[in-house]
């Protein structure tokens, strides 16, 4: 059956719109004229500088060219076009001799694809291919002559190990996909690319093992990056996580973010699947329940023993660091709760009452905090200092804040900094502040109501059906126990360490 074509676009038609992409097919005609009409209006070409079309002619042979400029080459364009109408090569450019040669023969540079669409054509030049119309034919020619403009990897600013790789990943997906390869060489890896956003049109990797990744994760990210409603994914890696996400509003964090890609093959062997986003320079684990925020890239680089000392201590500054506040203002509200006399009163004076000093002080320090990252970075050290000291001494000169209440909530912060997950930094920051108001209103019930309404939140949360809360819940002994005792480097990981053996 002969396929059905749609007429071009009429006087009143207007081929920019997204109503007339998504709704109206474009099939490519044997006229060239009036294909090259149609794309140069839905590309814009002459509205916008960097759409090149060019039109060619070899030995007769009439094509355009589609392509942007930055994404090529001129010499390898030039190239490609004469070996592509050598008469040694292809003698014969007939269509239906010429193409099913050229596909399985290929040229100097690989991704040869053909397409029916003049739409589809359209997307791909989007993403940085060449697109070719030659005249006669009802196909048009993809050729892969991308070259990414990118900068060399530096050292990862968020996950600093002393040992280990110093390479991080950049917002070259290719180059990103190619660091995970050169640490993992098994056959079974497999890097599937999909194109997320309707307007956007981003390029989005899923990179597993095949046979160790759980099917069901895998078929969940498939879905929800295969959304139709999805408008565009221009903030990146954040973007692509709040689609993963099955409740945005959650602030629990359900996926984790890397810049190394060490820790990104690790979790692969795992079993876990890492998305990479073009132009981001993070990639994105999923599943990720709450005890996969726990490890530091550098206890991976580090005998057992210190590698599980290391992670204790992060441990416990993560729960200091939520809970020393409100049991200081707990200890002032309620002193009989202690077991011995303890002098908790500020000694200082000050004209705000312990609760609200405490409050305020957090959020100067996450003011302080803000302004830093803000801050450019020649005067970020001076920025520092003026926050910190200056500004800490006066406050307390000037009778706002007690000493006794300024060494808490920067123990607090600093405890905060040593939370080896940077998205579950904010999380314990807001349960900090969100206890200190608990507590401050009902004394003791406010920490036990506060923490049971986290525990609650976490035991009603998944990411990717697996649950947050493993492998607490449902309990997983042997993987518990490599949570709190980190164990060697050549320790067995069977699939019963893996969380999507056991669903709940």
């Amino acid at each position: 059956m002969a396929r059905q074509r749609t007429p071009f676009t009429g006087p009143g038609d207007d081929p920019v719109s997204s109503r007339s992409i998504e709704v109206h097919t474009r099939y490519i005609s044997s006229d060239l004229e009036k294909n090259v009409d149609y794309l140069e209006q839905l590309l814009g070409v002459g509205r916008s500088f960097d759409i090149i079309s060019q039109p060619y002619e070899f030995k007769g042979q009439r094509l355009h060219v589609f392509v942007i400029n930055g994404f090529f080459q001129e010499h390898t364009v030039l190239q490609l076009l004469a070996e592509l109408f050598s008469e040694e090569a292809f003698p014969d450019r007939r269509e239906e001799i010429f193409l099913p040669r050229l596909l399985s023969q290929g040229l100097t540079l690989p991704g040869v694809q053909a397409v029916d669409t003049l739409d589809e054509l359209a997307t791909a030049v989007l993403a940085g291919p060449m697109g070719i119309l030659i005249d006669g034919w009802e196909k048009g020619l993809v050729v892969d002559t991308r070259t990414y403009p990118a900068r060399i990897p530096n050292v990862p600013q968020t996950e600093k190990v002393i040992f280990g790789p110093q390479d991080g990943f950049v917002e070259t997906l290719l180059y990103n996909v190619v660091l995970i390869r050169r640490r993992l060489r098994d056959p079974r890896l497999r890097c599937e690319k999909m194109t997320v956003g309707r307007h956007s049109r981003t390029d989005v990797a899923i990179c597993y093992l095949e046979g160790v990744a759980d099917e069901g994760v895998l078929k969940k990210v498939r879905e929800r990056l295969s959304r139709t409603d999805i408008r565009n994914v221009t903030m990146a890696e954040r973007a692509v996580a709040n689609i993963l996400s099955a409740h945005p509003w959650n602030p629990l964090p359900t996926v984790r973010f890397t810049e190394r890609a060490d820790l990104a093959a690790a979790q692969i062997v795992e079993g876990r699947v890492v998305v990479i986003v073009d132009t981001a320079p993070n990639a994105i684990i999923v599943p990720a329940p709450f005890f996969t925020h726990v490890p530091h890239p550098e206890e991976f680089h580090l005998p057992a023993l210190a590698a599980t000392y290391l992670r204790w201590l992060a441990i416990l500054a993560a729960v200091a660091s939520v809970y020393l506040p409100a049991l200081y203002l707990l200890s002032i509200l309620e002193p009989r709760l202690l077991p011995w006399p303890w002098p908790t009163r500020p000694g200082g004076e000050s004209f705000l009452s312990v609760p609200v000093q405490l409050i305020l002080a957090a959020i100067s320090i996450e003011l302080i905090r803000r302004a830093v990252l803000n801050t450019p970075t020649p005067i970020v050290a001076a920025m520092s200092i003026v926050g910190a000291v200056v500004v800490g001494d006066a406050v307390m000169k000037a009778k706002v804040f007690q000493p006794e209440v300024m060494v808490i909530m920067g123990l607090s912060a600093v405890f905060n900094f040593a939370i080896p997950s940077v998205e579950f930094t904010f999380i314990a920051r807001l349960m900090a502040l969100f206890l200190l108001i608990l507590t401050w209103a009902v004394h003791l019930w406010g920490i036990l109501l506060g923490t049971l309404a986290f525990l609650l939140t976490m035991l009603f949360t998944q990411t990717l059906g697996v649950s947050y809360l493993w492998p607490l819940w449902p309990f997983d002994g042997k993987a518990l126990k490599a949570i709190f005792l980190v164990p060697p480097i050549t320790a067995d990981m069977t699939s019963e360490g893996r969380p999507w053996r056991r669903r709940t």
